[in-house]
């Protein structure tokens, strides 16, 4: 893994010359790791919509193998600028929507609802090769499931879990910011997203 810091692009559209797409899984540091993630967070939603490093190092340490990490290489330094986050989670779960929690426990025997944590990049790289790689990575992770879920709070994520033939089921608001949970219209069958 190139070295990293857990640092944010410091201009709104650095000359990028470098893309790498990395497995958290076998990390040796989840500190180090977790602060990435969180950088690469901060590069992709302004700081209302930012989660808390304390929210990403749970992220983290519960589910690794479902991190990817995306970053760019600038001026010589690495710098997280995207990242895709998923777990698996207990069907009842979406049973009660009222209830839906805040932070989305770990399911590892659940084998029928995919929650997905995060997927995004810093918005200069909307719509861009490595963004699109990201998105074929996490379909991939997810293709056996048959239900997705997922919290939205930007546009783009609306956009993308459209794609994935999520629809809205509910909407609150959570320290101030509007969230909404996404679910699968219906019961998937290993399609790509747009192909639903």
């Amino acid at each position: 893994m190139p070295r990293i810091p857990a640092t944010v692009p410091t201009h709104p559209e650095p000359p990028f010359d470098a893309f790498e797409v990395l497995d958290l899984s076998g990390t040796a540091d989840p500190r180090v790791t977790a602060e990435q993630v969180c950088a690469a967070d901060h590069a992709s939603y302004d700081a209302p919509l930012r989660a808390s490093l304390a929210k990403i190092e749970r992220l983290c340490s519960a589910f690794p193998e479902g991190v990817r990490l995306c970053v760019g290489r600038a001026e010589g330094i690495w710098h997280p600028v995207g990242y895709t986050a998923w777990h698996p989670i207990a069907r009842h779960l979406l049973d009660d929507l009222t209830t839906w929690p805040a932070n989305v426990p770990v399911d590892r025997e659940g084998a029928e609802v995919a929650y997905l944590f995060n997927f995004s990049v810093a918005p200069v790289l909307l719509g861009s090769d490595v963004a699109r790689r990201l998105m074929q990575e996490l379909n991939e992770a997810v293709r056996g499931f048959p239900v997705l879920a997922a919290d939205v709070v930007s546009a783009h994520g609306r956009r993308a879990a459209t794609r994935w033939g999520m629809e809205p089921r509910a909407s609150q608001l959570r320290n101030g910011q509007a969230w909404e949970l996404w679910v699968s219209k219906t019961e998937r069958r290993g399609l790509s997203p747009g192909e639903q």
